[in-house]
């Protein structure tokens, strides 16, 4: 006799055996901590995986391979003597940003169970007023740049309101998703953020100088500059500068 085929199991038995399969939910957390660590190391040029390669290298003393004494992406770029920027900026930010995530790693490491896909790349610019506003331009090229912390994309919004002159606006953004979610986490998680995507806008704008003659990189110098003068300033919120 042919043997039975096992009966196929409905929808709910399926949802129930994800939500208690150690498995899957492990898998799920994972993911979700490494996309915050990759999302908060990316103004050092590094991800996830490289920082463990790096504190190895702290810990035994000494670094072998030639590439873990190059630095960091952003640091290079902008730190360009023809950019005439302050090369020590890119680098005083990450300093603080590890600095921090360091001192305050519990209230970061709970994010990740906050992370959902997002829109990406949160700006006033990209938000219309109508009744009921509309959000538009989702980065759609890659999922992984939607995947974030809520916090994030909201002090990323707050941050661009602030230089923008209308700081009350991004702050009453945040205070509206704190009374609808509960969710309330502390400045050293915001500052963070928001020096994290100034630190990020930053570097873009460095590429498109890069992209353009001479005498066009006048905007984008000064975009540069702003958005790095952001990223200090969020820093030394949480960060403040020790006295000499």
């Amino acid at each position: 006799m042919p043997p039975k085929k096992s009966p196929k199991p409905d929808p709910r038995t399926l949802a129930e055996a994800a939500r208690v399969c150690a498995c899957f939910n492990f898998r799920k957390a994972s993911r979700a901590v490494t996309q915050l660590f990759d999302n908060t190391l990316q103004p050092g040029g590094l991800r996830s995986t490289q920082f463990v390669i790096l504190v190895a290298v702290s810990v035994e003393g000494t670094a072998r391979l030639p590439e873990l004494a190059r630095r960091a992406e952003a640091t290079r770029l902008l730190g360009d003597p023809r950019f005439e920027l302050d090369a020590g900026a890119p680098q005083r930010v990450h300093a603080a940003l590890l600095a921090l995530i360091e001192r305050d790693a519990a209230s970061f490491g709970a994010r990740a169970a906050r992370i959902v896909e997002a829109h990406g790349d949160l700006r006033p610019e990209h938000i219309c007023l109508n009744s009921p506003p509309v959000i538009y331009d989702r980065l759609e090229f890659n999922r992984a740049f939607r995947l974030l912390d809520p916090a994030e994309e909201l002090s990323y919004l707050a941050m661009e309101c602030e230089l923008l002159g209308a700081p009350a606006v991004g702050a009453r953004v945040f205070e509206v998703y704190v009374a609808h979610s509960g969710d309330d986490p502390p400045a050293s998680v915001r500052h963070g953020y928001m020096a994290y995507r100034a630190c990020l806008r930053a570097r873009l704008a460095a590429r498109h100088i890069l992209d353009r003659p001479r005498e066009d990189w006048g905007r984008w110098l000064a975009e540069a500059r702003r958005y790095l003068d952001a990223a200090e300033r969020h820093c030394q919120a949480v960060n403040p500068p020790t006295a000499r």
